[in-house]
């Protein structure tokens, strides 16, 4: 301030403080005749922070195998500000921003997770906002899309992004060149498209369309179109609410509200309630129509609609724009009252659940308070259960109780993040990609250095000591077969091998809880949803949906898909009904029964046989190769 400013140019200097630019805050410790100066706003500070910086290297100074010896503040949040204004300056060379976006898209971070490469990667499609014509802008818009998309985006694999990065980059999208990512968007709306692919594509064009011309217009086409699906017309009509204004929005809404009026269901009533909540200038036309009809429905929404979140939503909305003598004004508030008793009876659950694990895991009987106190000695205690306890479940609960702890807290000390990935460095792969989000959080909260460090040395001191009780429930993986993990056991055996596992996907169905044994289709649907595979636009009621949805799912995959039905009663179960293996019969694929049923067109593997699991995964093997 005191070289670009006060000296060459003193009456700028002064005009500064008379605008405000600069407040005078006190007077300098060692001489009190010499006044102290602050900005009125930090973008002041981050802008003459910026005039002075020459070269890139100043954010990021990569040292691979050393990275104490590096820089790295592109990934110090007081840094991005400067650095954007950085890549706007227009007397720094072409050259010098190409090579700084190509250092971000490129960064190495060393990790198989490669947690900091995604965050360089986000960098640099808000860079890009500030130098549009870079070589890399359309690349860096693509690659962000395709991450937002998550399984959705053309055959990409179901496990192929984690939802954490898929989080991320919608957050990203919106802040990166919103006029290039609306031109890769536009193509996706094209019918021959599956629907989930349109629908997140609708979706994306409500976030970031916001005055293109082209997203509203193809917006406004879906509504107007009236062989459209109705799913694709809610959604097109609240996006199209989100970034159009005047009579557009009110259009918008209108068809909102037409088909809430026709059957109030949860997508219409939870997109109207969106549009209340992030439309900036909703017009007194516009909010006499919603306050009259969300007022003649709210009863019928708070009894039918059993997803409480759309009913606290839609009750805060109306609370937001109604006049507090509405005769359903304190209906209203009513619903919000009790919704959030609801959401405070959620949590206080989660945190009796954590305990209840936390004691089951043999860690002693902690309340809120010890928790607290005794962070990091529990945080140790949990690393050393997944790293010595060989029982599915008893790390799974380790796994639980990380998570809750991590990303339902609020911590300052880095040395908790550190001593998490102290913890997880060493667990086996698929432990690590089943703990993404913890890994990520922590991320996100450590310099990369000392996240290097964390990964790459081990602990200056041990663990501490867990009491004996830890080894309860204990089982090592030659002991008697365990059908509660009986999926997590093949799993296990499968990610044994890289190979292997990086070509197939493992669904496992448990029979157990078939309410009708001769059409199960909707349990097994479940089951699948829970082990990663997409939703079915269609009802999945009957066996013949089922098999339509399998039919899909072998078309979009690029794994082999592996089928197991078996039921966790084990020897003592009563085997399937021979309507249902018929139907199954008919399914293509690779599908196999543990049963001692009589299944002539269908592999079968008898529940009593011995090395159950590895004749399972010879089998599975044999798939692989043969394909």
């Amino acid at each position: 301030m005191s070289k670009n400013l006060a000296k060459p140019h003193p009456e700028l200097f002064e005009k500064a403080i008379e605008l405000g630019w600069l407040n005078r805050v006190g007077v300098d410790a060692e001489n009190p005749l010499k006044s102290v100066y602050a900005f009125y706003h930090p973008s002041f500070q981050e802008y003459f922070a910026a005039c002075e910086i020459e070269d890139w290297h100043f954010f990021l100074n990569h040292v691979p195998e050393h990275p104490q010896q590096g820089i790295y503040r592109i990934f110090e949040s007081q840094w991005k500000e400067v650095m954007l204004l950085w890549m706007g300056r227009k007397d720094v060379d072409r050259e010098e921003k190409e090579a700084f976006i190509q250092a971000l898209v490129e960064f190495d971070d060393g990790f198989k997770g490669e947690f900091y490469w995604y965050r360089a990667y986000f960098l640099a499609a808000a860079a890009i906002t500030e130098f549009k014509n870079s070589k890399f802008a359309d690349k860096i818009v693509q690659q962000i899309i395709k991450w937002s998309f998550g399984c959705f985006y053309k055959n990409l694999k179901n496990s192929q992004f984690h939802s954490s990065i898929i989080e991320e980059a919608r957050a990203a999208l919106p802040k990166a060149d919103y006029h290039k990512a609306v031109k890769f968007i536009l193509p996706l709306l094209d019918r021959s498209k599956y629907p989930h692919i349109r629908h997140e594509a609708i979706k994306t064009l409500g976030v970031i369309g916001t005055g293109n011309c082209d997203a509203i217009q193809a917006l406004n086409s879906i509504i107007d179109d009236p062989s459209e699906n109705i799913c694709c017309v809610e959604i097109a009509s609240c996006s199209l609410g989100k970034i159009s204004t005047g009579n557009l929005r009110l259009k918008a809404i209108k068809k909102i509200i037409d088909l809430m009026n026709i059957d109030i269901h949860e997508t219409a009533v939870r997109y109207l309630s969106q549009l209340v909540f992030e439309s900036l200038d909703i017009t007194c036309e516009s909010r006499d129509l919603i306050i009259e009809n969300m007022a003649k429905h709210i009863e019928k929404i708070d009894i039918h609609l059993y997803y409480f979140p759309t009913n606290w939503l839609s009750a805060k909305a109306f609370l937001k724009i109604a006049p507090t003598h509405h005769p359903q004004y304190q209906y209203a508030t009513d619903i919000e009252k009790r919704n959030e008793a609801r959401i405070k009876q959620i949590q206080d659950r989660g945190i009796d659940m954590l305990l209840n694990d936390i004691n089951i895991l043999g860690l002693g009987d902690i309340t809120p308070q010890k928790l607290e106190t005794q962070i990091i000695e529990i945080i140790s205690n949990l690393n050393l259960i997944l790293h010595t306890n060989q029982d599915d479940e008893m790390q799974e609960r380790a796994c639980n109780c990380l998570e809750s702890i991590l990303l339902g807290q609020k911590f300052s000390n880095k040395a908790i993040f550190s001593a998490v990935i102290q913890g997880l460095k060493d667990c086996s792969d698929h432990r690590i990609r089943e703990n993404y989000a913890v890994i990520w959080h922590c991320a996100q909260n450590l310099p990369y250095p000392t996240f290097y460090d964390a990964w790459h040395h081990p602990p200056t001191t041990p663990h501490p000591e867990v009491p004996d009780t830890t080894a309860v429930g204990f089982t090592s993986t030659t002991s008697t077969l365990n059908w509660q993990t009986f999926p997590q056991d093949i799993a296990r055996e499968i990610n044994n091998q890289a190979e292997l596992s990086n070509q197939i996907q493992l669904l496992c169905i448990d029979s157990k809880n078939f309410i009708n044994p001769d059409n199960p289709a909707a349990k097994i649907y479940t089951q699948m949803l829970k082990q990663g595979c997409p939703k079915s636009e269609d009802a999945t009621k009957t066996m013949a949906d089922l098999q339509t949805y399998w039919d899909l799912l072998l078309m979009d995959s690029e794994k082999s898909l592996i089928l197991v039905f078996y039921n966790s009663r084990g020897e003592e179960a009563t085997g399937f009904s021979e309507a249902f293996l018929n139907d199954l019969s008919k399914f293509d694929g690779n599908i196999a029964i543990v049963s001692d049923n009589n299944a002539d067109s269908l592999t079968a593997f008898s529940p009593s046989q011995s090395d159950l699991i590895g004749a399972i995964v010879r089998w599975i093997c044999q798939i692989v190769w043969e394909s």
